[in-house]
């Protein structure tokens, strides 16, 4: 008989570096390297049958969480290659704001600490 990997609140208990994950970001905070990279805290989420809102799951673990496309930013590109000299004046790469669902997969680092890796593309925003 195979046990089920899930709990009764919905969320994994297993960390599979195969799996991809429906989370929510409760909270974040700038990272003091690479520029424009935060630091971010996930939790398990839920679609909602009737609205398909995204929610947390109740009782689910926060996790820590960084965005592959932040990871890559450096003085002369941000968001997947974008030229900082293309930006202009007055846009700057955003976090992720704070109750996004996004997708996430888990990894570890090169000292063996978990964490799950967000697949997204950075958003650049600002006024002319």
């Amino acid at each position: 008989m195979i046990k089920s990997q899930f709990n009764p609140n919905g969320y994994s208990n297993r960390f599979d570096d195969s799996n991809l994950f429906l989370m929510i970001i409760t909270d974040a905070s700038a990272a003091s390297s690479p520029p424009y990279c935060w630091n971010y805290t996930v939790k398990r989420a839920k679609i909602d049958a009737t609205t398909y809102l995204a929610t947390a799951v109740a009782g689910a673990p926060a996790f820590s969480a960084i965005s592959i496309s932040e990871i890559g930013n450096h003085t002369g590109n941000y968001s997947f290659g974008v030229p900082a000299a293309d930006i202009p004046a007055g846009f700057a790469p955003k976090q992720i704001p704070v109750d996004t669902p996004v997708i996430c997969t888990s990894c570890r680092l090169s000292d063996g600490t978990f964490k799950y890796l967000i697949i997204n593309t950075q958003a650049i925003s600002g006024t002319c």
